[in-house]
């Protein structure tokens, strides 16, 4: 069984979703690199993932998505709890 599918987002819809409602900052890395970090909801531990910014605003790729959530321990519920239109 394959997981549930889900909209495909840009990164600014992402970063902005996870800032308002997860408290996880964006900041820029080390060249295109744009470094999200914050605590896990769960744990209150500090987490950091870089995401590679070759592209303005580019789509995100659902495995990429589920990567980024996992590293903050967000279930997919979660994020999408008052969908972005």
């Amino acid at each position: 069984m394959s997981p549930p599918r889900f909209p495909t987002l840009r990164l600014n819809q992402v970063v902005a979703r996870l800032e308002t409602r997860f408290h996880i900052s964006a900041r820029p890395g080390k060249g295109s690199e744009l470094v999200l970090e914050g605590k896990t909801i769960h744990a209150e531990q500090f987490r950091k993932y870089c995401v590679g910014r070759h592209q303005k605003n580019r789509e995100i790729p659902q495995q990429l998505l589920r990567a980024i959530l996992r590293r903050f321990e967000i279930s997919i519920e979660e994020f999408f709890e008052d969908s972005i239109h």
